[in-house]
């Protein structure tokens, strides 16, 4: 036994002498062979830049590395940054190889326009825990948001952002009231199923709360805006039902299905619906409107990161323009227009 403990120990001094692996493998070759899988244990770090490229991203210095990070975009919407500028970089979904420059806080200035802003749209990201107010009907970002995480619905009512993803302070998925589009939580609720529930789409008519949940296929008419429920439905989807973004519009609910790729007209907030109409593009997950046009969002094909908002001819298939979710956005799952 004694030999086989002194034989070990010997084994380990060597591999630290030669710098390899117990298979003889060089460790700095398995190292480069990590490159880019190697997460960061801090997300956000602070950098400075050293030039600006022709495409409006930036050449930075992250601190503590000695190489200049090339190409970072920036989710600033009108930047103005100089070489010699300190900035703070997030490493997207942790990987070194996507970092891009938040904006400051004191940016919160709308682009210069002579049109009127009747209202900020709203995109809830899954993947990057963010929820983004944009200027008008666009990605052009003008604040964001990180609670809760995981968001997987949004919507606005009386003024407020409501959203639903997982909440830390309790350790699963809650509905949550903000204070105006803010952090500041002024209500929590348990979805209809549970804590543990699919909830994937809100909308609002003014009056309930509507909310819809993939797991089970149903849609939720809350009473007002809380936890009770005044009736709930099935998904128009006949197959397998996989409701995700809600709206309401002219008094109308409008749900789409992830598993039919369709959009339904509701009649009234029932389950009774007038029409139906195949979805822009695959897998649709986010739904909206501006008080004329339907907008959607999906994620596109599976194992394709092309997340894309659509601006619909009034509540139509026909489209008027279309446009890629903010910069980073992957799996849109809750849309919302902030008036």
């Amino acid at each position: 036994m004694k030999k086989y403990l002194i034989v070990l120990i010997i084994l380990f001094i060597l591999m630290g002498v030669f710098n390899v692996d117990i298979l003889g493998r060089s460790i700095k070759d398995i190292q480069a062979r990590m490159t880019g899988q190697v997460k960061y244990r801090v997300n956000v770090v602070k950098g400075i830049v050293e030039s600006e490229n022709i495409n409006k991203t930036y050449n930075c210095h992250i601190a503590g590395e000695t190489v200049v990070y090339p190409n970072i975009p920036t989710f600033s919407r009108n930047p103005k940054l100089q070489s010699g500028d300190k900035v703070t970089i997030e490493f997207i979904n942790g990987c070194r190889e996507t970092p891009a420059i938040l904006a400051p806080e004191d940016i919160r200035e709308r682009p210069d326009t002579t049109l009127p802003i009747v209202g900020d749209l709203i995109v809830a990201s899954y993947n990057l825990s963010r929820i983004w107010r944009c200027a008008g009907i666009s990605s052009t970002i003008i604040d964001t948001l990180l609670i809760p995480q995981y968001p997987t619905g949004a919507t606005i009512a009386n003024g407020n952002l409501i959203s639903v993803g997982y909440v830390p302070a309790f350790g699963d998925v809650r509905i949550c009231v903000h204070d105006g589009f803010s952090a500041t939580i002024t209500d929590y609720y348990i979805p209809p199923e549970g804590a543990t529930a699919g909830v994937s789409g809100l909308a609002f008519d003014g009056t309930n709360l509507i909310s819809s949940d993939w797991f089970v296929g149903k849609i939720y008419v809350h009473n007002g805006i809380s936890a009770g429920i005044l009736a709930s439905f099935n998904s128009p989807n006949p197959g397998a039902r996989f409701p995700r973004g809600l709206t309401v519009i002219g008094g109308n609910l409008v749900s789409m299905d992830a598993n039919s790729d369709k959009i339904y007209i509701h009649v009234g907030i029932t389950a009774a619906t007038s029409d139906s109409f195949v979805s822009p593009n695959a897998q649709p997950n986010g739904l909206t409107n501006d008080g004329t046009n339907l907008i959607s969002g999906d994620n596109g094909t599976y194992g394709v990161e092309d997340d894309v908002i659509y601006v619909h001819s009034g509540i139509t298939v026909a489209i008027t323009r279309n446009f890629a979710a903010p910069v980073g956005c992957r799996r849109i799952n809750g849309l919302a227009f902030f008036e």
